[in-house]
C-alpha cells in the first residue's frame, strides 16, 4: 500500500521499531498534493506543535480541514494542551487555524467537528491563561509561606512556588471559563501547570 506522511513521522516511526506501525512509502517535508480520481487534498507540514510530523489536510472542494490534537470543539483541551511537544508551536497553529479559510474542521477528537466560532473560542481561553499565568509568575514570590523545615530543600522551595503560581493562574480564569468549555475541572490544573512551565522557560 501507498502511506503518505510527513517526514518527521518516518524518522519516529523508525525509531519505534514498531511491527503494528507501517513505515510510510511517500513522505514531503512542507507541501504535498494529493490526487484521487475526481478529488484532491492539500498535505501541509507548519512544523511542530503537539507533536512533530503532524500535518494539515485540507479538501478543497469540500472545504474541509483536517488537523488532529490541536482543537477541541467546545472542550477543554486535553491535559497539557494534547501533550504538545511545543507549547508556543501550539498556541501559533491554533492561530493559523483561525485565520484560515475553511467551513468544516476535522479534529479528531470529542463529540463533533468544529466551526471557526470553536476554534476563536479555544484561542481565547488559552490567551486568558498565558496572561494570567504571566501575571502570576510575575507576582509571586518564591519561598513566601515555605516552612523553615523546607528551606533548605530546593525541591520543596521550587514545587512551593509553582503550586502557587497555578493556584493564582487557576483562580483567575475559573469565574470566565468553568462553565464555557466542557471538562474544564478535569484538566484546567493540567493546563495551568503547562502554562507555567511554558511561560518560564521561553520568556525568563
Amino acid at each position: 500500500p501507498i502511506i503518505i506522511a510527513h517526514e518527521e513521522t518516518r524518522r519516529l516511526l523508525l525509531r519505534a521499531k514498531d511491527a503494528n506501525r507501517p513505515i510510510p512509502t511517500v513522505t514531503f517535508k512542507e507541501k504535498y498534493l494529493l490526487k484521487v480520481g475526481s478529488q484532491t487534498q492539500e498535505l501541509s507540514y507548519h512544523g511542530n506543535a503537539h507533536e512533530p510530523g503532524n500535518i494539515f489536510i485540507y479538501a478543497p472542494e469540500q472545504k474541509t480541514l483536517m488537523v488532529v490534537d490541536i482543537i477541541f470543539p467546545g472542550w477543554m483541551p486535553w491535559r497539557r494542551f494534547a501533550l504538545a511537544k511545543d507549547i508556543p508551536g501550539y498556541f501559533a497553529q491554533v492561530e493559523e487555524i483561525n485565520q484560515m479559510k475553511w467551513d468544516i474542521l476535522v479534529s479528531g477528537h470529542v463529540q463533533r467537528t468544529g466551526t471557526h466560532e470553536d476554534v476563536a473560542t479555544q484561542l481565547e481561553f488559552m490567551n486568558d491563561l498565558k496572561n494570567a499565568a504571566r501575571q502570576a509568575l510575575k507576582s509571586t514570590k518564591p519561598g513566601e509561606g515555605v516552612d523553615v523545615e523546607f528551606s533548605e530543600n530546593p525541591w520543596a522551595f521550587f514545587g512551593n512556588y509553582i503550586d502557587r503560581v497555578v493556584i493564582q493562574t487557576v483562580n483567575a480564569v475559573t469565574p470566565k471559563w468553568s462553565k464555557k468549555l466542557a471538562g474544564y475541572d478535569v484538566y484546567i490544573w493540567d493546563q495551568a501547570y503547562a502554562m507555567e512551565q511554558s511561560l518560564r522557560i521561553e520568556e525568563q
